[in-house]
């Protein structure tokens, strides 16, 4: 989709088809090393330690072929889950 990225991957609702499914939310943000991650995984931020925020405007393609933006939401530089999933980007 975009080059060097990471993958976090966690069961979103699509807010095109309405469909609940695992999705694979790609961001920028992290260590772009192609790194997978599913919840409860600690995440690499290069040097950096994330108490509690969010990665923001990760992108997903759903079933329906449709672009799905969320935050990744990270706790103690652990992936605990998406927030916000959307249509746009903020």
């Amino acid at each position: 989709m975009m080059g060097m990225f990471d993958s976090f991957y966690a069961k979103a609702k699509c807010p095109y088809c309405k469909i609940e499914k695992e999705m694979e939310f790609q961001s920028k943000r992290g260590a772009n090393m192609l790194l997978n991650y599913e919840i409860g995984d600690k995440v690499h931020l290069y040097f950096m330690t994330m108490k509690d925020g969010a990665l923001r405007d990760a992108l997903a393609i759903c079933e329906c072929g449709k672009v799905t933006y969320a935050d990744i939401i990270i706790s103690n530089n652990i992936f605990v889950g998406l927030k916000k999933i959307r249509k746009n980007a903020v």
